[in-house]
């Protein structure tokens, strides 16, 4: 069976949702991390069998037929007396290092589970399919809303721009060994290191701007 919400498992195995909660902090279910409970978890199917067990007659998914009539009212001096209140009954968990088997569930009862959990794993896909939809229709509104205002450039010219500074970038590059050779002979020549370092950056950085200043010379509109 797929994963659930807590709601759903709350709802499956008939108790509330602080019941279910407080299974999650005494280990008894163990939550996935994107926060959904996999029935198939040996932890929480046993919990979920624990439960079933103790309740014969899951609740079934709400009917669409039409609501029968309420049955007629007992006169006051033949209303029945309610029964006697008992406790409810105790969720001991087994000492660690114990193994405990799950009690069986009926084919009826595990029918029914199965219904309810394909129901919740199916309103989960839908929760999620919503929410990407909703985050796609809002990049889309901010792309217009950026077109609209001139913010966008077209990805050609964008191309042409990067093909433009590449070609000065690479000739800038390819021509300084024939324009500093002589330099960087005469500085290495008088043995000072720094000078030639100093020099080298300097002519990097020349040859850089030269080629931005090239690309954005170009006419690309």
């Amino acid at each position: 069976m797929p994963s659930i919400l807590r709601a759903d498992l709350a709802r499956l195995v008939g108790v509330s949702r602080s019941a279910v909660t407080q299974a999650i902090e005494r280990k008894s279910v163990v939550v996935s991390p994107d926060g959904t409970i996999d029935t198939d978890d040996p932890v929480n199917s046993a919990w979920i069998a624990a439960k079933v067990s103790k309740n014969p007659a899951p609740p079934r998914p709400p009917s669409t037929s039409k609501k029968e009539k309420p049955a007629p009212r007992l006169p006051l001096k033949e209303k029945p007396k309610p029964p006697p209140l008992s406790p409810p009954p105790l969720d001991i968990q087994p000492p660690k290092g114990d193994t405990v088997s799950p009690p069986q569930v009926g084919e009826s009862q595990l029918k029914i589970i199965e219904e309810m959990v394909q129901a919740s794993a199916e309103k989960l896909r839908l929760t999620v399919a919503r929410r990407k939809q909703a985050e796609a229709d809002t990049h889309l509104k901010d792309i217009r809303a950026a077109r609209e205002k001139k913010e966008l450039i077209p990805r050609e010219l964008v191309r042409q721009r990067f093909a433009a500074f590449d070609a000065a970038l690479k000739t800038n590059i390819r021509d300084m060994p024939r324009r500093i050779s002589a330099q960087i002979y005469a500085l290495a020549k008088a043995g000072d290191a720094r000078d030639v370092e100093a020099y080298l950056e300097q002519e990097l950085g020349l040859a850089l701007a030269r080629s931005t200043e090239s690309a954005k010379g170009q006419d690309l509109q």
